[in-house]
């Protein structure tokens, strides 16, 4: 946290305070309207002056999970055989195991057609309708 600086007074009595950030970048300066509000300038100025320490912190945090998360980035998952996408009547998509049956077989839930594409790397080969409604069939993507 940076260090605070309450300066001489002025020649109405009002005391600034302030501090440089933490990049050296800027300087905050409060400056009270009034000499008696001095001590209330120089706590905001110490508020101030911890809040910008916490972003400084929780951007340097962010910096590192994003490096964590790129360095970990896994393969997306392939699926044995045939797949089959069908939408709920509330328009959740699933991938689902097969086909027959409609939703009575295992499945897990996509937020979105990218999300499926991504993270389970297949390629629609079949569309259709049966009496448990659309389905889309999905295959794995052969790796070059």
């Amino acid at each position: 946290m940076p260090e605070i600086t309450k300066y001489m007074a002025n020649g109405d009595g009002r005391r600034n305070s302030g501090y440089r950030t933490a990049d050296n970048r800027f300087s905050v300066l409060v400056t009270p309207s009034d000499g008696a509000d001095n001590e209330a300038g120089f706590d905001l100025a110490t508020r101030l002056s911890v809040s910008d320490a916490v972003a400084e912190r929780l951007r340097d945090e962010a910096t590192s999970l994003r490096g964590k998360i790129v360095a970990q980035k896994a393969e997306p998952a392939r699926i044995m055989g045939k797949g089959c996408v069908r939408f709920t009547t509330t328009g959740e998509l699933w991938i689902l195991n097969r086909r027959e049956g409609g939703f009575a077989s295992f499945g897990f839930r996509c937020d979105s057609w990218d999300e499926l594409f991504r993270r389970w790397d297949v390629r629609v080969t079949e569309h259709g309708t049966d009496e448990h409604g659309a389905y889309w069939t999905v295959e794995s993507m052969r790796r070059r």
